[in-house]
């Protein structure tokens, strides 16, 4: 900060003191370059060993996730493309016991076959939806007063009561159809899935199994490491490869739709919604700011900034809908992750790339389509004279936090429920979660943090009072996102850093494009013009990138060596969840219990 503050070439009274501090109005002595592909370095050297650090402590936390993960998870597998003859219950339990167990001993504890429930599920919505309103009738009448209103509300509690009792009539008769199907020692393949799940009685047995080929098939009985019984997908399980696989080429050419629609959009929102261009457009609003110059001043720093921010909320919804429609993942977890995936890449493309181009960014493409090579040249010539733009885009980040913690979609439900509804505050709490998933998942959280991070290390040779923003957004944000995740929010599947283990990947990433954009931002500056000399020094910090990648890509994270494997069967023998199972929700026989 003090040497681009002291050593810039524009006099001081012709720039703002934000402008004073970026790397363009530097003077293009060969020291300045030297000194920055020297900064460069740095930054790479300290971020590849603060993620190594970071990673490392991850992997020791995570296997001490994995030595302590409950049965009947941590002996239990996932098993796709079971053949027709073991898509039952007890076939399955019995092949497996018969290759994995000793003569007299079994292995297996329990298989299950995942059901393709045809009506079962909207039958269990209806249930569910009839339940809700009796006790919204119930609620009521408690709180009715006179004998006129007491009376249609008796009536209409009984009616939804007697609703309630034939719709549970009707899922136990599907149900009991459900497992009549599996029956026998062909069961009917419009039931029968071939995926299921398979719990051992031990981990070491499990450990065993999920490393097998069973037949000479490479492709029948696969086997994965159990997802979160409550937070599999089971719907998606039952599909069939072949229909699945077709739905995914939907959803990729669904995200390509998206990427060309959303183009034209966001470089219209930073090209438009500036002050300027409003002005022109609008008379009014050039007379209010002439009027109100200090308000002008205002406008004109959050204006384009608070339009592309706002349009930006809408993407992860529109992510999120594809992602569950078309993709068909076997877990809400594995969804939140993909979301992550798309999300963050969207984001810095759009928020980052593309707005940084600006409106030039249809000239700019047939540009790179001709010489694909000057995209770095064009972007390391933009990003720095955008840096400003970015600096409120980080400030808005601090005062999106605090509307995060407030909750005013789960508060609006609960003074729904409260005041309209008559429930009781803890009923209110229970219909109010969760949260909106594809906003605040942990998938699209990971992308806005990705996103920040981005910026921090994009911008931090160009425009070093970044990094003071993006330190306040990180500080305000671990308390923010801590007290929500710990104290209000439902309770999110447990998936052992699983979103850590892309984040790095796509920090990494990050650093890479923030080389090659100081590369063309030393190489713009260097008076001759050439690659030589500090471009091709900065450009050699790449060297670094790989090999702290390569070093915690080489760290094991999946599995627990054999040993501790052996280790933690021996400390956790007796520790079971008893409330969770595999078995499908509209399967459960308690949803038919009195």
């Amino acid at each position: 900060l003090p040497l681009h503050f002291f050593f810039n070439t524009k006099e001081s009274h012709t720039l703002d003191w934000l402008s004073c501090l970026d790397i363009g109005n530097l003077p293009r002595e060969d020291w300045m370059l030297w000194f920055h592909a020297a900064v460069v370095w740095f930054v790479v050297l300290i971020s590849a060993w603060q993620i190594s650090l970071a990673h490392d402590g991850f992997t020791e936390r995570r296997y001490q996730w994995l030595s302590t993960v409950p049965r009947p998870r941590s002996t239990t597998v996932m098993v796709r493309n079971i053949p027709p003859m073991y898509r039952s219950d007890s076939a399955l339990k019995d092949y497996f016991d018969r290759v994995f167990s000793e003569e007299s001993a079994h292995t297996v504890e329990r298989a299950y076959v995942i059901r393709k429930t045809g009506r079962l599920p909207k039958l269990v919505k209806q249930l569910e939806s009839s339940q809700y309103d009796t006790h919204v009738a119930s609620s009521r009448l408690n709180k009715a007063r006179e004998s006129e209103e007491k009376a249609s509300l008796e009536s209409e509690l009984q009616r939804c009561q007697l609703t309630v009792a034939n719709l549970k009539s009707r899922v136990a008769k599907e149900q009991q159809a459900v497992e009549l199907a599996l029956q026998g020692p062909r069961p009917d393949w419009k039931v029968a899935s071939s995926s299921g799940f398979v719990t051992f009685t031990t981990i070491l047995s499990q450990r065993l199994a999920s490393r097998e080929q069973c037949t000479r098939d490479v492709s029948a009985f696969r086997m994965y490491m159990a997802l979160d019984p409550h937070d599999v997908l089971y719907e998606n399980l039952a599909e069939d490869d072949i229909n699945a696989s077709s739905w995914k080429w939907l959803g990729r050419l669904a995200l390509l739709a998206v990427f060309l629609f959303w183009i034209p959009i966001v470089v219209a929102i930073s090209g438009w919604t500036t002050l300027s261009s409003i002005q022109g457009t609008v008379p009014a609003v050039k007379k209010f700011v002439e009027a109100h110059p200090t308000i002008g001043s205002l406008m004109s720093g959050v204006l384009a900034t608070a339009a592309l921010k706002i349009f930006m909320m809408f993407l992860p919804t529109v992510l999120h809908f594809i992602i569950t429609t078309t993709l068909h993942l076997k877990a809400g977890s594995v969804e939140q992750l993909k979301l992550q995936q798309w999300s963050a890449a969207f984001l810095l493309l759009f928020v980052v790339l593309v707005t940084s181009l600006g409106r030039g960014l249809t000239i700019t493409f047939f540009i790179v389509m001709q010489e694909p090579a000057k995209i770095i040249s064009l972007l390391a010539a933009s990003l720095p004279s955008a840096s400003h733009f970015y600096f409120n885009y980080v400030i808005l980040g601090w005062l999106v936090l605090p509307m995060d913690m407030l909750r005013m979609t789960n508060l609006a439900k609960w003074f729904f429920y409260r005041r309209v509804c008559s429930f009781e505050e803890d009923e209110a709490r229970i219909y109010t979660d969760p949260e909106d998933p594809a906003y605040y998942g942990l998938g699209t959280r990971m992308a806005r943090t990705v996103l920040m991070a981005s910026m921090f290390f994009i911008f931090c040779s160009c425009s070093p009072l970044i990094l003071v923003f993006t330190w306040i957004y990180f500080f305000l944000a671990q308390f923010v996102f801590g007290y929500l995740l710990l104290f209000c929010e439902t309770k999110k599947p447990d998936t052992g850093g699983v979103f850590w283990i892309q984040a790095t990947e796509q920090l990494f990433l990050v650093l890479a494009i923030y080389v090659m954009l100081m590369v063309g931002v030393l190489r713009g500056l260097n008076k001759n013009g050439i690659w030589a000399g500090p471009p091709a020094v900065a450009f050699c910090s790449l060297l670094v990138l790989y090999w702290a990648r390569r070093g915690v890509k080489n760290l094991a994270f999946d599995t627990l060596p054999l040993e501790e494997v052996v280790k933690a069967f021996k400390d956790n023998k007796d520790e079971v969840d008893l409330a969770s199972q595999y078995v499908q929700p509209e399967c459960d026989p308690a949803l038919v219990a009195e």
